[in-house]
């Protein structure tokens, strides 16, 4: 930030997010509805679904998460204004970090709004490459009107990867680089970056579910835990890493795995209605159509089954093949049954993909054999969360996303020993 916005309180700065973000949570807020019709002509996604990203985006942003997330990686908001005690009780005062450049994806909603949110809360000068249906540079626009210090603070614009002469100064100003997308792109970015940078890149992952036998119990139980499984998939299309990619089923329950998954279909029918599916090119459907065809080729072999709509709205895969990688099609799902939890982290292992999240039915609890076994689980697979089915692309704001602190990376420690 400039001197003059520096010099802010962060509980003002806090109180301008927050306020902010709490006029972008109207549907009829006409910043949003302009936004909300550029996301969906750009991800395709129908307008329910970008309904709930946005909701659920700005959901976060109050006053009391954001302060819960600063004071949980830093010891305190007041580090950030002056000398406190920090995270080890000593004194100590988080300088802000410099320029943070954050550069979205383009295959999610507002991915890089939060960390972009929480490096102005530490005080730093912000600039952000976002897609172009330019949500983050209409916040930015309702946090000038709650905050007019901080109309210099945050920048945010489209361009398009690789222009150099637009790049190479934002690069080499950058003190923190906070990037989301694939690896190869995270790998080219960081060699363009000041050695002294830090790099905080969220490349490709996927998520996952198990369902144990206490939810299989009786069918009410497993509806409850196919109703959560049905959400996960249906929001953004299965292209964000906390969508659900592959799920296991314990045996050994009242309710077979090969029942759960009938029942999971029908709970797809259902959200289907409540989240229409949204555009699809040529490629996706000719995917999708030939996954749903292996699968009918291996079930009339006796291997495994499934179960599709008709429209190709949404298509599950019955015991796949172990050792099969994730679809990534939209709402298209593999359910693997399993003996018991480590059966499940071999063949989460065996897939070879970075995993974000685990969705768990019944919701995880970290008391007990059970909490244990989940928690050897998350270790396993290198997860970073573990949350119930349906809540998958619902984390809060202090999570750690990608197993990293939230705050941490944007500021600068100068402890004070007496």
């Amino acid at each position: 930030m400039r001197d003059d916005t520096a010099a802010l309180p962060v509980r003002r700065v806090v109180g301008a997010l927050a306020d902010a973000a709490r006029r972008w949570e109207h549907p009829d807020y006409p910043p949003r509805v302009r936004a909300q019709a550029a996301l969906e002509r750009r991800t395709g996604f129908s307008a329910p679904v970008v309904e709930i990203a946005l909701e659920r985006l700005f959901a976060r942003l109050t006053r009391e998460e954001i302060e819960r997330t600063i004071a949980g990686d830093l010891g305190s908001l007041d580090v950030l204004d002056g000398v406190a005690p920090g995270p080890y009780g000593a004194p100590a005062h988080a300088a802000p970090a410099g320029t943070v450049l954050v550069i979205s994806s383009n295959t999610t909603i507002g991915v890089a709004l939060w960390p972009a949110a929480l490096a102005l809360c530490c005080k730093n000068r912000v600039v952000l490459k976002e897609p172009e249906d330019a949500l983050a540079a209409a916040f930015s626009a309702t946090l000038s009107e709650e905050e007019p210090a901080l109309r210099s603070a945050l920048s945010a614009a489209s361009w398009q990867g690789g222009e150099r002469a637009l790049e190479d100064p934002l690069f080499a100003a950058a003190d923190v680089a906070v990037v989301f997308g694939g690896d190869a792109a995270l790998r080219a970015i960081r060699a363009r970056l000041p050695v002294a940078a830090r790099f905080v890149g969220y490349g490709s992952a996927a998520s996952a579910g198990i369902v144990l036998r206490e939810a299989l119990c009786d069918e009410a139980a497993a509806m409850r835990a196919a109703d959560g499984a049905a959400l996960d998939l249906s929001l953004y299309e299965s292209s964000g890493c906390l969508s659900l990619h592959a799920l296991y089923a314990e045996r050994g329950g009242s309710v077979t795995p090969e029942r759960f998954a009938a029942l999971l279909a029908q709970a797809l029918e259902r959200r289907t209605v409540e989240f229409p599916v949204g555009s699809r090119d040529l490629a996706q459907r000719v995917a999708i159509r030939g996954a749903r065809e292996r699968a009918a080729f291996r079930a009339a072999g006796g291997e495994g089954s499934v179960h599709a709509a008709a429209d190709l709205a949404w298509t599950i895969v019955v015991d796949p093949p172990r050792g099969e990688p994730p679809a990534f099609l939209p709402r298209t799902l593999a359910v693997a049954p399993v003996d018991d939890v480590r059966d499940a982290a071999e063949r989460i292992a065996e897939l070879g993909v970075p995993v974000e999240t685990l969705g768990v039915a019944p919701p995880p609890s970290a008391q007990g054999p059970a909490g244990a076994r989940l928690l050897a689980l998350a270790a396993r697979v290198g997860a970073s969360r573990l949350c119930a089915l349906g809540e998958m692309q619902h984390p809060h704001l202090a999570s750690h996303h990608g197993a990293r602190p939230r705050c941490t990376e944007f500021v600068r420690w100068i402890d004070v020993e007496p």
